[in-house]
């Protein structure tokens, strides 16, 4: 399982920079309040429910489509898409089935993975309209998932809240990410997804 954003392409800062002025405006217009305020409730909605969008649901019945549609600009974000040159061949030494896992947007992230010349490689890409609009780390998607029938699973993520979710039912977990963090939810550290062939369960 890889998630999509950190992990196979760069999305920090640029890209999510850009979402992010793109939900502070949609919320601005759809609260009527201003950016100061906005801005507010998009962080705080994505610490408590694990997305901003989750928040708008909840809290103001918002319309997941519509908010999904406004906030991932795609016109926007293709010149700043950018990801290891040695992506599609480490992708292709993996024999085992790979799968996405992502709290983006299905067009989003079938658009990302076209630019960076992997999608093919994906058996099944998952996205947060597949999980009713829930997002990792929430434990019922990892438990979902584990219904797919595969003797062993791996979740390949840069956020450690969604390695620990992971952990909890039973994954081998593999963090990327530049800032090494100890936990015990974290089976194996790497920098760069280039260093993904060197981990021994990784095939």
């Amino acid at each position: 399982m890889f998630d999509l954003d950190d992990t196979l392409h760069y999305a920090s800062p640029e890209i999510f920079k850009i979402i992010n002025e793109d939900m502070t405006s949609f919320i601005m217009k759809h609260l009527k309040i201003n950016k100061e305020k906005a801005n507010e409730i998009r962080q705080n909605y994505w610490h408590k429910y694990g997305s901003t969008l989750r928040g708008l649901m909840n809290n103001h019945q918002v319309n997941p489509k519509k908010f999904l549609s406004e906030t991932h600009n795609l016109e926007k974000i293709e010149p700043l898409i950018h990801s290891e040159k040695s992506l599609p061949r480490i992708l292709r030494n993996i024999k085992s089935d790979k799968v996405i896992l992502t709290n983006a947007p299905k067009e989003y992230a079938t658009f990302i993975l076209e630019k960076i010349k992997v999608k093919k490689m994906f058996k099944k890409i998952i996205c947060i309209e597949d999980n009713s609009f829930y997002s990792k780390p929430n434990l019922k998607i990892f438990k979902k998932i584990k219904a797919f029938g595969y003797k062993n699973y791996v979740m390949i993520d840069d956020s450690i809240d969604n390695i620990k979710s992971a952990k909890i039912c039973n994954f081998k977990t593999v963090h990327i990410s530049n800032i090494k963090k100890n936990s015990k939810y974290i089976d194996y550290s790497i920098k760069k997804i280039n260093e993904l062939l060197k981990i021994k369960f990784i095939n």
